[in-house]
């Protein structure tokens, strides 16, 4: 990989904003010393003098407030917002929108889903469904209608969407469980065919399903600042922190903020 200035004064940059939004802690040993022991050798004082020495040239990331889909997300520009369909598990379609910025280090997007209709669209159906069969017995066209439909497809909406992204053929480096804010999650890793690296979260808060997706092209570190920053906020705007578990059609827990 070729390390050019630019590029350490970006990821300088990058990983101050970490230090100060406390989502950062340095590790116990560093290549520069031990912070433990507050030593720093001398190669550690001499980069450190030369960042200070550099012009901070690198746009700062900052934090972007989606007032109307109720989230917050670090990003490293303005993002441009297009408007889109996402299609359900059980084939309904609604409305979305998709948040999306770039850098030189990737490129950064959250796919933010309004389930405030499912429910009605799951109630047609079922009436349908039940005029559809006429003898749920038997009859001319015989089916089975239930209105647990509707919560099982929330239950599985993370699941869903985290196939939509396993299907694409990636190999997948890493699925497991993710959390933010105490909301449960699903965390995803792939390594594209063009060496690329995509790293996703998915949450389902407050009927709203969120697909937040980094793609950082090969050679470039992962996008840890805007996979770490995503954060749900309440009808006034207002950043959301739960004291337990909160796992959708479940109890909402206590909130300690």
């Amino acid at each position: 990989m070729n390390i050019t200035i630019g590029f350490i004064k970006e990821y300088y940059v990058k990983s101050m904003n970490l230090c100060r939004s406390g989502r950062w802690r340095a590790p116990i040993r560093t290549r520069f010393g031990s912070p433990a022991s507050g030593k720093i050798t001398f190669a550690g004082a001499t980069l450190a003098l030369a960042f200070a020495a550099l012009p901070v040239q690198a746009q700062e990331w900052s934090q972007h407030f989606a007032f109307d889909d109720r989230f917050s997300i670090d990003l490293p520009t303005e993002p441009s917002i297009d408007e889109t369909t996402y299609e359900t598990e059980y084939g309904f379609i609604l409305p979305a929108r998709i948040y999306t910025a770039e850098d030189n280090f990737g490129t950064y997007s959250v796919t933010a889903v309004d389930w405030s209709e499912a429910e009605s669209l799951h109630t047609e159906a079922y009436e349908a469904c039940e005029r559809a069969t006429g003898d749920l017995r038997g009859g001319d066209n015989p089916g089975h209608c239930s209105r647990l439909y509707y919560e099982r497809e929330i239950r599985g909406a993370a699941l869903h969407a985290a196939f939509g992204l396993l299907e694409r053929g990636s190999e997948v480096t890493h699925l497991g469980s993710a959390n933010t804010e105490m909301v449960e999650g699903i965390g995803i890793q792939l390594l594209n065919e063009d060496g690329s690296r995509s790293h996703a979260v998915i949450f389902w808060h407050n009927y709203h399903l969120f697909i937040a997706n980094a793609i950082a092209p090969q050679g470039m570190p992962p996008p840890l600042l805007f996979s770490t920053s995503l954060g749900f906020l309440d009808e006034e705007g207002g950043r959301i922190t739960y004291g337990e578990r909160y796992s959708p059609l479940e109890p909402v827990p206590p909130r300690t903020r």
